[in-house]
């Protein structure tokens, strides 16, 4: 994906931000389901959830500084219609990202999935 290091035109920034954003809104969803789900560790299995939900937490936080930075201002989101739109403002312009909820699930899933594997690694 994108590295904060790079220099990032205002659309991918936008778009790193919201993907890390509803990241963390899925792992906020999931846990609670995890935890009072039927699996046979349901703790352990929620725990890991919560290490990933830091993580991504983390770098929400990082790509909404970068946002600031930038001076991009998020306005708003909205799901309509299977697509998620995030309206914001960069300097005097608005701008509109678009991005079919399909597309905007696998992209959240592959973050998790580079979560995991990050994680996975620094425990070993």
């Amino acid at each position: 994906m994108f590295l904060f290091g790079d220099l990032m035109n205002p659309h991918e920034l936008v778009l790193t931000w919201l993907l890390w954003h509803q990241t963390v809104e899925l792992l906020k969803h999931d846990i609670p389901l995890m935890e009072s789900s039927d699996t046979r560790f349901p703790i352990v299995y929620a725990g890991f959830l919560r290490l990933l939900g830091k993580a991504a937490f983390t770098k929400e936080r990082e790509a909404a500084k970068e946002l600031r930075r930038a001076g991009i201002t998020i306005i708003g989101e909205k799901n309509d219609r299977s697509e998620h739109i995030v309206m914001w403002r960069w300097g005097d312009q608005t701008e509109i990202l678009r991005i079919h909820e399909v597309k905007l699930r696998e992209e959240v899933q592959k973050m998790i999935d580079k979560l995991m594997v990050k994680i996975a690694e620094e425990r070993q």
